[in-house]
């Protein structure tokens, strides 16, 4: 890394790999997380969206000062939409569903986005399409200056992760692991993820997980939940489910009883699709057994969710 940066942009990516040491038993494999908190912008979506907006540019479709950027989002992602639109001089108009976290907003709009907060539908799915109505409608008033980078559809979400964080998982696990397992939300981190390690690990095992209640690929269900970011209830187009070994599901309280352990027994302050992620991934270090090793990603910092009722409760030690 260069001394002095140019701009933050350049501290995207390179996020560290850390061992669990209290989560697991002592009769588990070993599990690692990619923890993406520490990543500029404060989630592995940074990643993604630096790589939308910059393979845009790449094919001339936006320019600086002029283009608007919008995005339909449960948070992250449009966080990381504002943070890259704020460097290098775009506009940035997201949607968000109604129910999702204050603290998203208020960092969106920190990063000088404008925020269309949109209304809860029956389900998970009908909630993300209001939500990509409001995109479609700002596209429609100023079709010459909008650009919807369609972080479902795009193959440019994929692709950096498969070209750089899987990249970094192999470099800094020597490619000795046995098993991957992430949450899905579009897909595209854990299918850009998978595609490279299973061509440089043919017998790793890749889960996915996902929220009980909206488990769509899983079960076909499409049920509102608490697990922020994953679970959207759309069919994911990045997700070649040849490469998938196996699917597990997270119910609300395990992602946050997880999540909450991860932050009092191994100082990892990380969100609930990160609780959802670590849960199903000690459920497999659980099945392969010591000797193995399991890596997950942790997608951003608790820090996210204080206003919300993850971190509400009492730790549950007395004085003596």
């Amino acid at each position: 890394m260069n001394k002095i940066l140019n701009n933050i942009l350049e501290a995207v990516g390179g996020t560290p790999v850390i061992r669990l040491n209290r989560l697991p038993g002592p009769e588990d494999a070993e599990v690692l997380v990619k923890f993406e908190g520490l990543n500029a912008g404060g989630s592995v979506k940074s990643r993604t969206a630096l790589s939308l907006i910059e393979s845009a540019e790449a094919e001339g479709l936006i320019r600086p000062g002029y283009s608007i950027l919008t995005e339909c989002t449960t948070g992250n992602q449009g966080i990381g939409i504002a943070f890259v639109s704020a460097v290098k001089g775009y506009h940035a108009v997201i949607a968000v569903p109604e129910h999702y976290g204050v603290e998203r907003v208020k960092l969106m709009r920190a990063y000088g986005a404008r925020v269309i907060i949109t209304p809860v539908g029956k389900d998970q799915t009908e909630t993300i399409l209001n939500c990509r109505k409001a995109c479609e409608e700002l596209k429609a008033r100023y079709p010459d200056r909008v650009f919807w980078l369609q972080q479902y559809r795009n193959i440019a979400n994929p692709k950096i992760h498969r070209q750089r964080t899987a990249a970094e998982i192999l470099y800094q696990t020597d490619g000795k692991l046995d098993a991957f397992v992430h949450a899905i939300g579009t897909g595209g981190t854990l299918g850009g993820v998978s595609a490279l390690l299973k061509a440089a690990i043919p017998n790793i095992k890749i889960y996915c997980a996902e929220p009980y209640e909206g488990a769509l690929e899983a079960a076909g269900r499409r049920g509102l939940h608490r697990q922020q970011g994953i679970g959207d209830g759309i069919p994911s187009r990045f997700l070649d489910r040849s490469l998938i070994d196996g699917f597990l599901t997270v119910t609300d309280e395990e992602a946050y009883e997880t999540a909450r352990k991860l932050a009092s027994q191994e100082g990892i302050l990380a969100g609930v699709s990160s609780g959802c992620s670590v849960h199903a991934a000690l459920q497999v270090a659980r099945q392969l057994g010591k000797g193995k090793r399991v890596l997950t990603i942790c997608a951003d910092t608790g820090e996210r969710y204080l206003e919300g009722d993850l971190w509400q409760y009492e730790p549950e030690w007395d004085l003596p």
